[in-house]
């Protein structure tokens, strides 16, 4: 028997990769609807992909740039306390 048994769920169909689309946009996913042609490259991934999805890579790039940018700063010691008046 090839492949998975007709009742194995698909990891694909986990509900953190699901998402819920007004009708015109889930077709113009796959195909042109009601006159409107069918979306581009870059806006069938804006609206067929989660929020979360979108909200991961942003995550990451501020985590790399803080780091590079720590990373990238010569090593600083402690604050020296500010001198006291007098001496």
């Amino acid at each position: 028997m090839d492949g998975l048994g007709r009742n194995v769920q698909d990891w694909r169909n986990h509900y953190a990769f699901l998402k819920a689309l007004p009708k015109e946009q889930h077709r113009r996913l796959t195909g042109s609807w009601m006159g409107k042609p069918q979306y581009d490259p870059i806006r069938k991934v804006w609206c067929g992909t989660t929020d979360w999805m979108k909200a991961v890579p942003t995550g990451v790039a501020g985590y790399a740039a803080d780091t590079w940018e720590n990373l990238a700063r010569p090593f600083q010691g402690p604050a020296s306390p500010p001198a006291k008046p007098g001496r």
